[in-house]
Parts: C-alpha cells; sequence; structure tokens
C-alpha cells in the first residue's frame, strides 16, 4: 500500500532549502519574493529555514512566483522510512556542525576515529573511510559546511559517521520525537 507522503516537518526542511536555492539560483531577495506573494520578508526567511509550517497552497505560490512547480510524490512507506532516517541523520549531522563551529576538538576526535578505522582495516578499507579522510583532511569550514549537505555523496557518508558520539542523548531524542517515527508508517500498512 503507499500513502501520500504529504508536507510534514521533514518536507519543510527540505522544500525551505530548495525555495532558498531555487530564490538564489534568480537572484532575488527575500524582500522581493516576499512582494510577489504578498507576505514578509521575515515570513519568508521562516519558510526557508523550515520554521514555518505553511499550507500546500503557500508553497504553491511560492514557487510559482520563482518560475517552478511544485509537485507531491505517492510513494512507499518503506522510501518514506528510509527518507526519515536519512533527514535524521542530516539534522543529527548540522547540530554537530553547529558545535563543531563552537568547538573545533569534535572534529578533531572524528579525524582520530577515522585515522583508527583506518590502521584497524589493514591494506583493504571500505571507500568510506578514504571518503571521511578526504573530507576530515580539508579546512573546517568545509567539513561543517559538508556535513549538514543534502547529496548522495554526503547520505552515504554519514551511513557510517566518525561523529558517533558527539551529540547527547537528549539531542538525539529531540531530533527523533520531532519527526514520524518509522513504526508509525508500518501502520499505514
Amino acid at each position: 500500500m503507499y500513502q501520500i507522503w504529504y508536507i510534514t516537518q521533514m518536507h519543510t526542511i527540505r522544500l525551505g532549502s530548495q525555495l532558498r536555492a531555487a530564490r538564489l539560483q534568480n537572484g532575488i531577495t527575500q524582500a522581493d519574493l516576499a512582494e510577489r506573494i504578498g507576505t514578509s520578508r521575515p515570513q519568508i526567511n521562516r519558510l526557508e529555514h523550515g520554521r514555518q509550517d505553511a499550507g500546500l497552497e503557500t508553497w504553491e505560490r511560492t514557487f510559482k512566483a520563482l518560475g517552478l512547480t511544485l509537485s507531491i510524490d505517492v510513494t512507499s512507506a518503506e522510501t518514506n522510512a528510509h527518507r526519515i532516517h536519512e533527514l535524521r541523520s542530516r539534522i543529527f549531522h548540522s547540530i554537530i556542525a553547529e558545535q563543531a563551529r563552537r568547538d573545533p576538538r569534535i572534529i578533531e576526535a572524528a579525524r582520530a576515529r577515522v585515522d583508527s578505522w583506518d590502521h584497524d582495516s589493514g591494506p583493504t578499507h571500505p571507500h568510506w573511510i578514504a571518503a571521511w579522510k578526504h573530507l576530515l583532511g580539508q579546512h573546517n569550514d568545509a567539513i561543517i559546511d559538508a556535513l549538514s549537505r543534502d547529496d548522495e555523496e554526503m547520505r552515504d557518508l554519514r551511513q557510517s559517521t566518525p561523529f558517533a558520539g558527539a551529540l547527547t542523548e537528549e539531542e538525539r531524542l529531540g531530533v527523533i520525537r520531532a519527526l514520524p517515527s518509522v513504526d508509525a508508517l508500518a501502520g499505514v500498512l
């Protein structure tokens, strides 16, 4: 069976980042976009950062003002569960990135963990160890920017993270509680 994956918190965050990227790509300011759709600049800012619940009509009107069309997918609960896991991981790493901006020791600990993995794996090690070594060999700002990036490379890397343990249990549980549970999705089947 399938369920309609409507605009949840996960999609609000994803739509917001897509909105921002589209606005910047078109060279439009938040104020200009707000004027086009009859709202305020702070409202556009909240939409872009996933801090504003908005109805489907608002999202459609906003994307239309940028020359884009909003579409809704119908996907399986299994696919949606995978998306939730990916989003949780991305949010975890976004929090870690903000903490690492204030405390570079977080990145140093990740570098040490990857070095240990590399040493323990012997001459043939998984590709993700080399990928993490490459990323962690960059300047801290580049690492921090990459941690919350939503592309295939970072989604794959976040599957085996050297940042395990960087978040407190309370921080992890806050993210988990904020998103639909995989068990709740299974109940749709």
